[in-house]
């Protein structure tokens, strides 16, 4: 991702070391500018990265303004005879390396190959450095490196603006001060989970806690998850954590099941595998179940196919009708209506179940098709009936000639008795009929006398 160009100068009257030097195997995202002067009080040693100074006697060298000019990351190289010996022994702490003439090729070259490897290391470091900083900072939940003995080491941006402190105040520091806890609460443990600290150091994994924070005058609610930080022996050096704020999150639900609790039905939530998340009050009540039977089991399990029974009262009878399922019981009837619940993404999150009363609403529809079946009865009776000329008989709707007693009697609830009339009488008996017509009005006329 970096590359980097290194400025080397090399003080020196024998052209054989910059030789010498350049034959050093190259270093990965690493390139080299050499420069020979001879003079080094005449040579420009800002944006140097390594220097190297070649003493070929004792003369005096004003090595304070060589040190007092270079970059502070400057590396600074000696070369020393026999006869510079004396200007070593003066100055041999402000050198990083040393190399002794006459030179022996190969042991120049392999220490000037781990001056190029260090400073490689620096700089992947520092990237490194860049590249979590940049992570933690870029990111809205609270994140800190802390010690075993609970000192913080290293926050992010996010944990500065909860606690009103620079990353420089916090550093080092512990809960007591950060979080500006009294005495009595820091005693206590109050608004700050010391115990989780070693519940991760003596569990050695990370852990999830629900904490509580005292920010400022106000107290906040965080999923924390705390994770060990191993040492190259595998013993736990410190602790990393990771806050995130749900107190709105909280308060938000908090709501939503108020809302919820506050509706005139039963209400049931699933996720998008129809694994029930929430009911409300009013569920719990007609399903005759506690609330622990429920949240958490899939919609299924709350039915039986075989006797068609919601739950295991078998207090509801399920009823499906197209599209739509209705639950009977002896005194009510509840309509279930569906909706999707759909993320931000408009993809499927789960399912808001509502079961509405439609009692009366059923029970007038059971009295409405009563009244048009009756009504269609009249409507048969009081239309044009086909009938025989001879025998009287009624053709029906479907085409079939029936007595007009059995008739009326299927249409209505008329009933017949069966007698004779005078003029049948006499048709079918004749005089026999008339003798008794005439001795009835005889005894009439005799009553009627007396």
């Amino acid at each position: 991702m970096y590359h980097r160009i290194l400025n080397i100068l090399i003080a020196t009257h024998d052209p054989q070391l910059e030789t010498l030097l350049r034959g050093a195997p190259p270093v990965e995202r690493f390139s080299y500018q050499f420069s020979c002067h001879p003079d080094v009080d005449e040579a420009d040693l800002k944006g140097c990265r390594v220097i190297v100074l070649d003493f070929e006697d004792d003369s005096p060298i004003s090595l304070e303004n060589i040190l007092a000019a270079k970059d502070e990351q400057a590396v600074v190289i000696g070369c020393f005879s026999a006869d510079s010996v004396p200007v070593l022994a003066d100055n041999y702490q402000l050198f990083d390396q040393i190399w002794i003439k006459p030179f022996v090729e190969d042991k120049v070259r392999s220490s000037f190959t781990r001056i190029l490897n260090r400073m490689k290391e620096q700089e992947d470091s520092l990237l490194t450095r860049r590249y979590l900083d940049t992570l933690i900072d870029s990111l809205p939940d609270l994140i800190w490196f802390k010690d075993a003995k609970g000192a913080h080491l290293k926050v992010n941006d996010s944990f500065c603006r909860a606690v009103n402190k620079t990353k420089a105040q916090i550093q080092g520091r512990g809960h007591y001060y950060i979080w500006d806890l009294e005495p009595d609460e820091y005693a206590q443990g109050e608004y700050v989970c010391l115990e989780s600290e070693e519940v991760v150091l003596n569990k050695k994994e990370t852990c999830l806690f629900d904490e509580t924070v005292k920010c400022g005058n106000e107290l906040r609610k965080f999923k924390t998850y705390k994770s060990p930080i191993f040492d190259t022996d595998g013993s736990v050096m410190g602790t990393v954590g990771f806050a995130h704020d749900v107190t709105d999150l909280q308060n938000l639900l908090i709501e939503l099941n108020i809302l919820v609790e506050s509706l005139p039905f039963a209400v049931m939530i699933t996720d998008k595998d129809r694994t029930i998340t929430s009911v409300n009050q009013r569920f719990i009540d007609n399903s005759m179940l506690d609330r622990a039977e429920v949240v958490g089991k899939p919609v299924d399990s709350l039915l039986d196919e075989e006797t068609r029974t919601f739950t295991r009262s078998k207090r509801w009878i399920v009823e499906r009708e197209k599209a739509s399922i209705r639950l009977l019981s002896e005194d009510r009837v509840l309509k279930v209506h569906e909706e999707k619940l759909l993320d931000v993404f408009g993809i499927l999150a789960g399912y808001i179940q509502l079961f509405m009363d439609i009692t009366l609403e059923h029970r007038l529809r059971e009295e409405k098709t009563k009244l048009e079946e009756a009504l269609a009865e009249i409507k048969k009776l009081s239309g044009m009936l086909p009938i025989c000329a001879s025998c009287k008989k009624i053709r029906d709707d479907k085409g079939y000639w029936t007595q007009i007693e059995s008739y009326i009697s299927q249409h209505s609830d008329t009933q017949f008795s069966h007698g004779i009339c005078p003029d049948c009488a006499r048709k079918l008996y004749g005089d026999l009929y008339q003798e008794a017509a005439s001795g009835a009005d005889a005894r009439q006329t005799e009553d009627d006398g007396s």
